[in-house]
């Protein structure tokens, strides 16, 4: 979504895709793409009990050879660089290297999250998996780092810039709005997460919502929860859980609710993903001039970030009554909500504006160009 609001909700990019994943035929995109996949053989090993070392295989040693399609692709629509998601690691980013070589053009390459997020691979070849992935990085003419402490964790690079992913953009209306200061009357107080629900998040959200008294609701939106079936259909019957919908309608959803709740992952399995991302619902959720309430640990992008502008409350305590005590006092504190929309706006306009985002983008592949 970050890179569709880059290169097809505004004017400045030209793009031809090359993808294998099958996702994109789901939907109506507004550029020329070329679909490539693996053969049958392939889709039924990956099925057997070895899939984690077929997939390992995969990763360390797949990419080198650029299909024909792609290759005939790319020379009709002479591209001036060749970028690809790097991060989490693909051997499709290879791929891209190996095109940008042969055409003679540079590599862009985006470290959007840490090597292993959502990647199947067997333990056994971690470290190797891990070298290619830093190897891609030195090769990139231009990397593109999700946050600071990517490019902390990546390390020193001729030419890597902290490129954080682009928000919705709020309206003229929003960025003048007042928050609600709830009546003291009301005694509905609602809290909404919008995003994704497998992982941890899911887990979290879940051990969170079960300790919500009656004066305080919820309101789920996204996809792939990973809940209880009991507490899963709970939630559907309740009206707490509502799916995925339109940005645009959600959007809309956002109209009544009170805070917006942003987990991030405790457990040392998902430490290091969470200090190298950044979230883009966070920056989706200034957009809607609401007040912020960050659950996560100290060391994460999001707390770090809340912390400097103070635009979340935030809660470093994995003990969800810690987490749920933070709202509490905030559906009690309504001038404190207030202050975290005024800090939230000014830390949107002075660094996470997505005009400035794109500028950045802009400027940086027009450096690589301009040479040539």
């Amino acid at each position: 979504m970050a890179f569709y609001r880059h290169f097809c909700e505004r004017p400045d990019f030209k793009i031809s895709v090359a993808t294998n994943n099958p996702d994109i035929f789901n939907y109506e995109v507004p550029y020329q793409f070329s679909y490539f996949s693996t053969n049958k053989i392939w889709q039924r090993i990956v099925r057997t009990r070895l899939n984690r070392w077929i997939y390992s295989s995969a990763h360390l040693t797949w990419g080198n050879v650029v299909p024909s399609q792609i290759v005939k692709q790319a020379i009709d629509f002479k591209p001036d660089v060749v970028l690809t998601v790097a991060g989490s690691w693909s051997w499709s980013a290879r791929m891209a290297g190996v095109l940008a070589k042969k055409l003679k053009i540079p590599l862009v390459g985006s470290f959007n999250d840490w090597w292993y997020y959502n990647l199947i691979y067997h333990p056994a070849t971690e470290k190797w998996i891990e070298r290619s992935f830093r190897k891609f990085y030195q090769k990139c003419d231009l990397a593109l780092c999700t946050s600071e402490g990517m490019r902390d964790e990546l390390g020193p690079h001729k030419n890597a810039i902290v490129f954080y992913p682009s928000g919705a953009l709020m309206s003229p209306n929003e960025l003048i709005k007042k928050t609600d200061k709830t009546d003291k009357t009301k005694k509905i107080f609602t809290v909404a997460f919008a995003g994704n629900i497998g992982e941890w998040y899911g887990k979290m959200l879940e051990s969170l919502i079960t300790l919500a008294k009656d004066n305080l609701k919820f309101r789920i939106f996204g996809n792939n929860p990973n809940w209880s079936e009991e507490f899963l259909a709970r939630a559907t019957q309740s009206g707490i859980y509502r799916g995925h919908i339109a940005f645009e309608e959600l959007r809309q959803e956002m109209l009544e609710v009170d805070v917006l709740l942003l987990p991030m992952g405790f457990d040392e399995s998902s430490a290091q993903i969470e200090r190298t991302s950044f979230k883009t619902k966070f920056l989706d959720y200034l957009s809607f001039s609401k007040p912020i309430l960050v659950w996560g640990p100290e060391y994460c992008s999001a707390v770090r970030t809340a912390t400097e502008f103070d635009s979340a409350d935030i809660c470093t305590v994995q003990d969800p009554k810690t987490c749920m005590e933070g709202l509490v006092a905030l559906r009690e504190n309504p001038d404190r909500r207030q202050q975290i929309v005024n800090n939230a706006q000014r830390m949107y306009e002075s660094r996470f504006h997505p005009d400035k985002i794109h500028q950045l983008l802009v400027d940086a592949i027009g450096g690589l160009i301009s040479p040539r």
